[in-house]
């Protein structure tokens, strides 16, 4: 489900971000005097979080009573959703990535799903989202990133000045006439967590993003990153993929010797 590929780009679009953080946030929280060590050190985990590679599985969990970093972005986002019709669903945390809520919205005659995100440093994106019964799915989101590779049953369409309701209508338009999946608000945290580890088996199978995807990934935000910075990204994706076709043939053993 692109729903969640978007997800993926992010993470890995802060990763390039991430190996130019990692060289100086060490440096910077020994810096602090002895009095304030502590909350350096704390701060400097939690930017290094922001900046890791996508995890093979993840999983949603119920978001705090105030999820959002950009409560009137995310407030007013909401309340268009529901001008279209949708009916607004849970509001989630993914347990293993900081700085990520999302609500999930519903349109059950249309059969789309709604998905708003909240990230801390990226900001407020919605995407509109239809599941096909062949496995196909379309995205249409105001993303302000663009994605260098995208799994073969995945297409997304990003128009980023777009508003709602014109967002909501190009998915109408570039939508093609085959059978749709049911959406449900109650089974969306199952099929979210089964959709990213779809994906993240079909990036890590690959090895991970390729020196000129990363490139092209960063050139989406206008970063400009040196070839060191793309080959560290490069090598820290890469590992992580391994890490993650390593779960995979464990879950594969497993399910094959229960």
């Amino acid at each position: 489900m692109k729903i969640v590929g978007i997800v993926i780009l992010v993470l890995i679009v802060l990763v390039v971000g991430g190996v130019l953080l990692a060289r100086w946030l060490l440096r910077r929280a020994l810096k602090r005097v002895m009095g304030t060590l502590a909350d350096a050190l704390i701060e400097a985990m939690r930017e290094s979080a922001l900046c890791a590679p996508p995890p093979p599985r993840v999983h949603l969990v119920p978001a705090t009573d105030s999820p959002w970093d950009h409560e009137t972005q995310a407030e007013e986002s909401a309340g268009g959703l529901r001008t279209l019709g949708f009916e607004p669903g849970g509001v989630y945390e993914i347990a293993e990535v900081y700085g990520i809520t999302l609500q999930v919205f519903t349109l059950t005659e249309e059969r789309v799903y709604a998905v708003l995100y909240d990230h801390v440093q990226q900001g407020v994106w919605v995407d509109f989202v239809i599941r096909h019964e062949d496995d196909g799915v379309l995205t249409v989101s105001n993303v302000p990133l663009h994605d260098a590779v995208a799994p073969p049953w995945s297409r997304l369409v990003q128009d980023t000045e777009a508003s709602l309701p014109e967002l909501y209508q190009r998915l109408l338009s570039e939508a093609e006439d085959r059978p749709r999946r049911r959406v449900s608000a109650e089974d969306f945290p199952a099929t979210f967590e089964r959709s990213h580890a779809r994906e993240m088996d079909w990036r890590n199978l690959r090895g991970g993003p390729t020196e000129e995807e990363i490139r092209r990934s960063a050139a989406g935000t206008g970063e400009e990153v040196t070839d060191d910075v793309v080959a560290a990204t490069r090598e820290q994706q890469a590992a992580a993929a391994a890490e993650g076709v390593t779960v995979l043939l464990k879950e594969r053993f497993q399910a094959a010797n229960p």
